[in-house]
């Protein structure tokens, strides 16, 4: 898929499950560029992207390393995320499949159902690679951004290699990680970005998600306001209840935000679902 054609794909989905979104003003100022960033609106981001273009040296230049970073990031959080909302309609139809193999009839019901999943999944695989797409065009941008605002940085700049780790997290390359990692730490060791690498870091090179969870609350202790850490928390449940409850955290602190917007009817339906069926059972 080009990245045109996934860029397209993209929008269509948000605006099916989420409506239309109005139109943002582009940012005025540096002061609102890293609020916008900070508060992960990225329906605001090819604003904030037109504002920053062509401005250089080393502390710009990690901002817009980080815009970009955080829209890959934000990117490559709804594909994981709708993948295992597929994997789980995937079970389902696997049930029905199996019902029917071992001579079971299927209701109208039942035959409905799977075939509302099947259509769901195969629009969500569609979803997936236009998301990774995406994802990786911004990563592409973010990285030699990052490389080129530490050219331009003293060597005591902790936002340029906490950029450059943050790029090396999402590529999934830990050797270079590890390096741009202790860098980044040896400036700014406290900084809630610090943590949110650690936590990228448990689960995509360990799977630790216990980990992970423990680092984003630092995260979010630190700096409140950081939403991509709250992103990151929908990703990690595992049941769809705490799933649910996530997603109404980043909701509440980001309406707009990718997450909510393609994948938060989804999530919803299925708590309801769950949520009827346990009523109805009494557990």
């Amino acid at each position: 898929m080009k990245p045109q054609e996934a860029r397209q794909c993209v929008a269509e989905f948000a605006r099916k499950y989420g409506g239309d979104s109005p139109a943002q003003p582009d940012p005025t100022s540096m002061s609102e560029v890293l609020e916008i960033l900070l508060s992960d609106q990225t329906a605001r981001f090819e604003g904030t992207s037109r504002y920053l273009e062509g401005k250089q040296g080393g502390d710009v230049l990690a901002v817009r390393a980080m815009l970009e970073l955080s829209w890959s990031d934000a990117y490559y959080t709804v594909m994981k995320i709708e993948a295992e909302l597929a994997r789980r309609k995937a079970v389902e139809v696997k049930r029905f499949a199996d019902r029917e193999a071992s001579g079971h009839q299927l209701s109208e019901t039942e035959r409905a159902s799977r075939t509302k999943l099947e259509g769901q999944i195969s629009e969500g695989e569609k979803v997936q690679e236009a998301c990774k797409v995406v994802a990786e065009e911004h990563m592409n941008a973010g990285g030699l951004l990052a490389q080129e605002a530490l050219k331009q940085s003293p060597p005591t700049a902790g936002p340029p290699r906490t950029a450059l780790a943050f790029y090396y997290a999402l590529k999934g390359s830990w050797i270079p990680f590890d390096e741009a990692m202790d860098a980044a730490k040896k400036v700014e060791p406290d900084a809630a970005m610090i943590q949110y690498l650690k936590a990228m870091e448990s689960v995509q090179r360990y799977n630790l998600k216990n980990d992970a969870r423990k680092f984003l609350l630092e995260a979010m202790r630190i700096q409140p306001r950081l939403v991509r850490a709250q992103a990151k928390e929908v990703l990690l449940q595992d049941d769809i209840a705490a799933m649910h409850a996530e997603l109404a955290k980043l909701e509440a602190k980001s309406p707009r935000h990718p997450i909510v917007l393609m994948l938060g009817k989804m999530v919803a339906e299925e708590y309801e679902s769950a949520t009827a069926l346990r009523e109805a059972t009494g557990k």
